[in-house]
């Protein structure tokens, strides 16, 4: 049974209160996408927690991860490093 896409933002925000919630509307590529989590955390009124898509086939490992790893595990896929921690995430 399907329910109506806003049940999810008032259970987030039930469960989140002070966190914002944001679908971004576009696919993006790797160093676009970090680069609008950059934006986010520069914005700093409140934590986000953002909702996205890739343009393309895509994986992004964090700032320690290594890069071999990554390669093995996401055959393929181009990478983009991301400046948090973190695994590889696609």
């Amino acid at each position: 049974m399907a329910f109506p896409w806003w049940h999810l933002i008032v259970v987030f925000n039930v469960i989140f209160g002070g966190m914002e919630l944001w679908f971004d509307p576009l696919a993006r590529s790797g160093p676009e996408a970090m680069a609008v989590d950059e934006w986010l955390l520069e914005q700093g009124k409140q934590p986000v927690l953002r909702i996205y898509r890739w343009d393309g086939a895509w994986g992004s490992l964090g700032y320690f991860g290594k890069l071999s790893e990554a390669m093995e595990g996401l055959p393929g896929v181009d990478l983009v490093r991301r400046w948090t921690g973190g695994g590889i995430v696609d």
